[in-house]
Formats: structure tokens, C-alpha cells, sequence
């Protein structure tokens, strides 16, 4: 039963790719410009809807609870209830967060492998799919950065004007996309190493996923 389960709601259907693709762009967006705690908390809303739109009717009340868990765990750190479980918090979000998003891939991930038939649809969905490991490292970049400020190392003065979760987005896409500006630099060598891999995986996906879905998309479908 459990199997089947999982099966059904991993492999059903992901409704609104456009939608998805554009609240993710949009989550994104609000991650990099937000410059208050106000913000910062719309964005991550606007990645739960995301989930809850992925997720479907199956999970809604897993995903709630979840966010529930990860709202209260930054309501403590933003008010410092619990000051000597601060480092604590700030790992258990992040993991909660990279654990459903991490699904959330999977998910897209198995909807374009099943795909047959290539539209419009299906190519925003390889984007969302893009954009998601972007995401997903960011988070991983962020509690380090709320962890330990020398994390990383930045060419200038930027700490001073811009807030955690923007230069974590900001980095964790530059990472992906292989540009490499050089202002942001990790100080870790795992967090090096994570960001390896990152790069390594969005130029597998971009070869492997989006390559053979443009190659097979049917403009007159």
C-alpha cells in the first residue's frame, strides 16, 4: 500500500509548468532583491506555492507541516527565543527545505523522463528544473552563511549592503551557471567542493535534459 503510495504521487501528473516555471522565477527574483525579513518571508512562500502546485492534492498537508516546522524554526532566530540553539534551527531548515525541494526535482525530473510527446509545457518545465538546483544549493549556502560570516569571502564591501539569503540566491545561481564573477569566493574547502558539484550538475543537466527536450520540441503541437 505504502508503495503504491508513493508511486501514484510521485508519478502523476505536475499541473501549470507555465505557473511553476514563473513563481519560481519569481521566488528567485524576491531572494535576491529583498531586502528585508518581510520580504524574505513572501519569497519563501512563493516557493511553498510552488511545492503545493508540484505536490498536488497527495502531500499538501506533509508540505504544510513542513513549512509550519521551517517558519518556526526562522521565527526563533529572527526573535533569538532560544539563543543557545540558534546553529541548530538554522540546520534543521535548511535540511527540511533541501529534503522537500530535493523531491520536488525528482518529481520534475520524472515527468520529463516520461515525456513522449515534447511541447511547450514540457520545456518550462526543464527550466523549473534548472532553476530548482539553484535553489536547493542556495539554501545550503545560506545556513552556512548564517552559521559562520567568513564562510565566504567577498572582493568587497558587499556584506555591508546586502542581506544572507540575497548573496547566498545570487551565488548559487552564478555557481550554476558557471560564470564565475570572482566577487563571491568560499572560504570552506567542502563548501568549494559543493560548489563544484553544483556547477558540474546544472552543465549535465543543460547537456543531458535540455538539450533532448529542444532538440525534440514539436513547434507546431
Amino acid at each position: 500500500m505504502i508503495k503504491y503510495y508513493f508511486r501514484l504521487s510521485m508519478f502523476n501528473k505536475i499541473p501549470n509548468p507555465y505557473l511553476i516555471c514563473a513563481l519560481t522565477v519569481l521566488g528567485i527574483v524576491l531572494h535576491i532583491v529583498g531586502d528585508t525579513h518581510r520580504i524574505f518571508a513572501l519569497a519563501n512562500c512563493d516557493l511553498l506555492l510552488i511545492m503545493l502546485l508540484i505536490s498536488g492534492n497527495a502531500q499538501v498537508r506533509i508540505f504544510l507541516f513542513v513549512f509550519a516546522i521551517c517558519l518556526s524554526l526562522s521565527l526563533f532566530n529572527y526573535y533569538d527565543l532560544f539563543a543557545g540553539l540558534t546553529t541548530t534551527f538554522i540546520v534543521i531548515n535548511s535540511i527540511l527545505k533541501v529534503t522537500y525541494f530535493l523531491w520536488g526535482w525528482i518529481k520534475v525530473l520524472s515527468t520529463l523522463i516520461k515525456k513522449q510527446k515534447i511541447t511547450g509545457e514540457t520545456i518550462s518545465l526543464a527550466v523549473t528544473g534548472y532553476l530548482f538546483i539553484g535553489v536547493i544549493c542556495s539554501f545550503v549556502y545560506f545556513s552556512f552563511w548564517e552559521i559562520s560570516k567568513d564562510s565566504f569571502h567577498l572582493s568587497y564591501a558587499r556584506d555591508f549592503e546586502l542581506k544572507s539569503w540575497n548573496l547566498s540566491m545570487y551565488f548559487s545561481l552564478i555557481t550554476l551557471t558557471t560564470v564565475g564573477y570572482g566577487d563571491i569566493i568560499p572560504s570552506s574547502r567542502w563548501l568549494m567542493v559543493f560548489a563544484s558539484f553544483e556547477a558540474i550538475t546544472g552543465l549535465i543537466y543543460i547537456a543531458v535534459i535540455v538539450a533532448r527536450l529542444v532538440s525534440s520540441y514539436d513547434a507546431f503541437d
